[in-house]
């Protein structure tokens, strides 16, 4: 209970020590005041952003609740009589219309010269306070009454003087200015004074309204013994100005000699220094007016403030390019960018110090601790709002990047979400199915309305084929439908996940042609081993065999055992594959002229049905290669032909060696392939002719072939039209060319 008390009468003492109990504050009941804040300029500029930052945070100090209404004429972009004269008083006859303020601030020329214009018919006895005036005169208030503020005076003279004393060479001084706007012309106009002002063995050379992209082609032939001035922003080609901070970079970026400026806007950004304006000193200076008049002080009573917002500020990384120090700069002058120092501090200030921050420390944290309950709830409720925005972008993305189709709908049936996918997948977006029935998008022969119906299971997977919009070809859709259900289990709608099977039931076909045909390939050799084996085993039952007849036996056995071996060597070429670990190699050198002799003598001899051509290189081919494997490849391509070629049909067999590569095609005048077959002629279990098992093979031929040439760092590829004929073109690479290419 005694820190309770001893915590309100901290606190009471707080709020009195910082005026919580002013007249003028909430507490008191009255009106917090309004304040109507012009601005020239775009909010971007930075010379106009910081003016209002420290506005802002001045007023709010004392008026936490205050009512600021803020508005830029965006005079940099904008310079045109009729825009002020017409556009602009139409719009703020509309928006000031039965508005009272306390008070207006303007800052800079073109904002004070619009708000006089306006203010007997709009803004009738509202003080106005100003800042940022170029060229001030008494004769600009001339008939008014109510009106103080900031004169901006900047220190032109001051500066150039400054400039000649740190560069003494200097005989030539370039004036970047412009003409197009009323605050360009003002300062051109006190700067055109500066030649009778100094030296007269100085040459003044005025560059207005220059595009940036001439401005550094011509500053990038200014010698040693000149100087720039940096007045306003600069312009590109297309008339748009550029920010504070880009018009002094890109100046910087090609100009060999130094740069001085009048404002602090340009400083960090290029420019060496000067006795430059303060933008947050010209608002600073601006609000502690305007705080006085809300006080209660009258207007005529407040003298503008002429002088007082200037100060040398230079920039330490421009000093070192041009090899002055601080030394050399003006008294009190304030340097920016220079490198951290270390300060030395007595004991006994630095105990008081620590003492003062622990009290102040813990008077914070309790201020912190009464703050931070009634803020708890808004914290709160932002963060949820957060990751509810979160979690929708979330689900935005994942629904975006989802391959499956996707459906949502409500009780009543009606599609309320579908993501890209499933608008593919359906021929049909979003906007044309939304608030949309579900049986109205998905075929009713399919997927009939009733199986999405609120009385139906939780779980349903359906199939149906559809025709691709775009290729014409059939495509199986797989559909699981379930409920939506929220956080209590109660249903809000159905969720429809929509998948294209067509190839996976393709491949399932495949796989169950391929067990078909592997066990009749088996079955063939199997059974002519068993059956010579059995007559060899019962020989003596027979009458027995003479050493002729067992040797013929004997060598049907060994060829049906050894296709069986190369069945079995194909299926675990296959599995290998599957499993990622490649096509073991083991690699020999090898005259690849002969092996190609090799491989189509067989065919040669044993289907004379077809007439063989064999084109080899006139001289030997050598590499390193695994020479069963190759003889593999050579042996699947061969026998394809072979298979489907008609009697007395020509096969061309044709190498070359080129270069690195050794190339082989094999082409025959055989029935061909079609488009469609051409594109899965590498796929495993594929068999260009199914149905005719006459043809023999597993449907691994080409696919085998493929890994194997690849494993060579080769390439393989098949050329085919129907009843065209097919070639298959393979090549080997050497393995100094491999290497190279890795």
């Amino acid at each position: 209970m005694w820190i309770k008390k001893y915590f309100l009468l901290i606190l009471l003492l707080a709020l009195t020590v910082f005026g919580v109990f002013r007249s003028d504050s909430v507490w008191s009941g009255e009106q917090s005041p309004s304040v109507l804040i012009v601005h020239s300029y775009h909010p971007e500029l930075g010379w106009t952003g910081n003016i209002n930052s420290v506005l802002l945070g001045e007023l709010k100090k004392v008026h936490p609740d205050i009512d600021v209404q803020i508005e830029y004429l965006d005079a940099k972009r904008y310079v045109e009589s009729f825009y002020y004269e017409q556009t602009l008083r139409d719009l703020y006859r509309y928006k000031l219309k039965g508005r009272r303020f306390s008070a207006v601030l303007v800052s800079d020329n073109r904002a004070l010269d619009f708000v006089l214009g306006i203010r007997q018919e709009l803004l009738p006895d509202v003080p106005v306070v100003f800042c940022g005036i170029n060229n001030f005169d008494k004769s600009m208030l001339r008939g008014q009454r109510g009106i103080t503020g900031v004169a901006e005076q900047p220190a032109y003279l001051e500066t150039l003087q400054t400039a000649l004393q740190l560069h003494p060479t200097a005989r030539k001084v370039v004036v970047v200015g412009n003409q197009r706007t009323t605050t360009g012309r003002l300062i051109l106009q006190r700067l055109q004074e500066l030649p009778g002002r100094v030296s007269p063995g100085v040459e003044f050379s005025f560059w207005n309204d220059v595009p940036l992209e001439e401005l550094q082609t011509r500053l990038k032939g200014l010698g040693a013994d000149s100087l720039v001035l940096l007045s306003v922003v600069v312009r590109n080609a297309a008339g748009q100005p550029l920010s504070f901070a880009k018009s002094s970079e890109a100046l910087r970026a090609a100009c060999p000699v130094p740069i001085y400026g009048f404002w602090d806007f340009f400083l960090g950004h290029g420019i060496v220094g000067g006795k430059l304006i303060s933008a947050a000193e010209q608002g600073r200076l601006a609000a502690g007016l305007l705080l006085r008049i809300l006080d209660g002080m009258p207007v005529d009573n407040l003298p503008v403030i002429t002088s007082g917002a200037n100060q040398y500020m230079f920039d330490h990384r421009e000093l070192v390019r041009f090899g002055l120090t601080v030394q050399d700069l003006p008294p009190r002058s304030q340097v920016i960018n220079s490198p951290s120092s270390r300060y030395a501090i007595e004991k006994s200030y630095l105990w008081l110090g620590g003492v003062a921050l622990v009290l102040l420390t813990i008077i914070t944290l309790l201020l912190v601790w009464n703050i931070h309950g009634r803020q708890r709830v808004k914290r709160e409720l932002e963060q949820a709002l957060v990751e509810a925005e979160q979690t929708r972008d979330s689900v935005d993305l994942i629904l975006k990047s989802m391959t499956e189709g996707l459906i949502v709908a409500d009780m009543n049936q009606r599609i309320i979400r579908m993501n890209g996918a499933a608008e593919k997948l359906l021929g049909v977006t979003f906007e044309q199915a939304q608030g949309q029935a579900v049986r109205s998008v998905l075929p009713q022969k399919g997927l009939p309305g009733t199986r999405l119906q609120p009385g139906c299971r939780p779980r349903r997977q359906i199939e149906w084929e559809i025709v691709d919009p775009i290729t014409r070809k059939p495509v199986l859709i797989q559909a699981h439908t379930g409920y939506v259900e929220n956080a209590t289990g109660q249903r809000s709608g159905t969720i429809s996940i929509l998948r294209d099977v067509t190839r996976e039931r393709e491949i399932d076909r495949f796989k169950n042609e391929f067990i078909a045909t592997a066990a009749h390939e088996l079955r063939t050799p199997l059974t002519a081993v068993m059956g010579f084996a059995e007559i060899l085993l019962r020989q003596d039952r027979l009458g027995g065999f003479d050493a002729e007849q067992q040797r013929h036996y004997l060598e049907i056995i060994f060829q049906k055992s050894d296709a069986l071996r190369r069945i079995i060597g194909d299926l675990l070429d296959i599995s290998r594959a599957q499993l990622g670990q490649g096509v073991a190699l083991e690699k020999r050198p090898c005259d690849l002229c002969d092996l190609v002799r090799r491989a189509v003598t067989p065919f040669r001899q044993v289907q004379n049905r077809h007439c063989f051509e064999l084109e080899l290189p006139k001289e030997s081919v050598e590499m390193d290669i695994d020479e069963g494997k190759v003889l593999q490849v050579l042996d699947n391509v061969l026998s394809n032909a072979v298979k489907f070629s008609p009697d007395g049909g020509r096969i061309s067999v044709k190498c070359r060696k080129l270069g690195p590569e050794f190339r082989v095609s094999v082409e025959d005048q055989g029935v061909g392939m079609s488009p469609e077959q051409l594109e899965k002629i590498f796929d495993k279990f594929f068999r260009v002719d199914a149905s005719n098992s006459a043809a023999g093979g597993l449907g691994l031929g080409m696919t085998i072939a493929k890994n194997i040439v690849e494993a060579h760092g080769g390439q393989i590829m098949v050329e085919s039209s129907l009843g065209q004929g097919t070639k298959v073109t393979f090549s080997l690479v050497e393995e100094n060319a491999m290497s190279a290419l890795l």
